[in-house]
């Protein structure tokens, strides 16, 4: 994967280094790393990964910072369009809908929907960096003038009961620290009869805490990632049912349409194929290397040898639990807000008698 130079960078080199070291003790036995500070600290952390690896992302995967359903008559790029457009269908983005993209990354999926259906989409980004970028790519598709991003937290929205048409967010919500808590947040801002359409990143009902290597796998996953914790499938679905909502579709994409072509297979290294060889361990080693006198010259910044690694075990990691059935990117669900619901499901409950 090709490294980031000076003029592209999130912040200054000598930053870029500091926050990395922020990022690590998230992660570190002796810093301050734990499941625990790393909810508590959730905003502060993505935003951080991604002032580190966004340059990497838009590199080595596009535009579209997402997973999907794989056909191999589309190709990848082809299948993450695809996808990306069954989230407009079933939340019925069209003109004169006002639509949220959750954690919309720099705007890939948010301009290829806008464009396609006419409806106006505000992208919610809590990374400063990709909002800048994201607009850029916005003005040169000329949808600014209905279409824009709000640098903002996806936990704390700051709109007004009842007034946003349709939410969709696409691989962006494995990074809420409480599912629970985003459900009802989504449910405050939504117009009662509005749907929401999301995939998330969960564990599958095959992985066991108990065993030390998933454990081993799913911290490097959530590392590579930027991810404070990974819920299961079951815990998403309850607390989306907690939160009020009418649960139209809950599924897991990557069980139930299998097409051939697993969603981790871009990210393996296959030997023998050319191709796959900028994803060998041992040519990542030979980039590291190369990378790590690249800092010592000062044409790169110190850490970008670091954040490199990183991301290729993170992808080895998500490939090798994918393998092993003990994780999905493809948990798809579909969910929408009753008629004549409060912007609180907790108050509706108490007026409906419950507890």
């Amino acid at each position: 994967m090709s490294s980031p130079c000076k003029g592209e960078l999130a912040n200054s080199p000598m930053e870029y280094g500091a926050k990395l070291d922020e990022y690590r003790d998230w992660f570190s036995e002796t810093g301050d790393g734990g499941d625990e500070e790393r909810r508590a600290n959730y905003a502060a952390l993505s935003s951080r990964y991604y002032d580190l690896a966004t340059i990497f992302y838009e590199v080595g995967w596009g535009r579209s910072f997402h997973f999907a359903p794989l056909h191999r008559k589309l190709g990848r790029k082809g299948s993450l369009r695809h996808y990306e457009r069954r989230f407009a269908e079933v939340t019925g983005l069209a003109e004169g809908v006002v639509a949220l993209d959750l954690g919309c990354g720099v705007g890939g999926p948010l301009i290829h929907l806008a464009q396609t259906t006419g409806a106006d989409i505000i992208g919610i980004n809590n990374n400063s960096f990709q909002v800048r970028r994201g607009t850029r790519y916005l003005e040169k598709a000329e949808l600014e003038g209905r279409c824009r991003f709000v640098l903002a937290d996806f936990m704390e929205l700051p709109f007004e009961d009842n007034t946003i048409d349709a939410i969709y967010s696409i691989d962006a919500i494995p990074h809420a620290p409480d599912k629970e808590a985003l459900f009802r947040e989504l449910f405050r801002v939504l117009r009662p009869g509005g749907r929401i359409a999301c995939s998330d990143w969960c564990v599958t009902e095959t992985f066991d805490a108990g065993k030390a290597e998933h454990r081993a796998l799913l911290r490097k996953l959530e590392m590579g990632n930027g991810l404070p914790c990974t819920a299961s499938c079951l815990q998403v679905k309850q607390a989306l049912g907690n939160s009020g909502f009418e649960i139209l579709e809950f599924r897991d994409l990557a069980r139930e349409e299998e097409t051939g072509w697993p969603w981790y297979e871009p990210l393996s290294h296959r030997p023998g194929v050319p191709v796959d060889l900028i994803k060998d361990p041992r040519v990542r080693g030979w980039i590291n290397g190369v990378l790590r006198g690249l800092e010592r010259l000062r044409l790169v910044p110190r850490g970008t040898s670091f954040v490199h690694d990183m991301l290729g075990r993170g992808a080895e990691a998500l490939v090798k639990a994918g393998q092993m059935g003990i994780f999905t990117p493809l948990v798809f669900f579909v969910v929408r807000k009753p008629d004549n619901s409060c912007s609180n499901p907790a108050e509706e409950s108490r007026q409906n008698g419950g507890t």
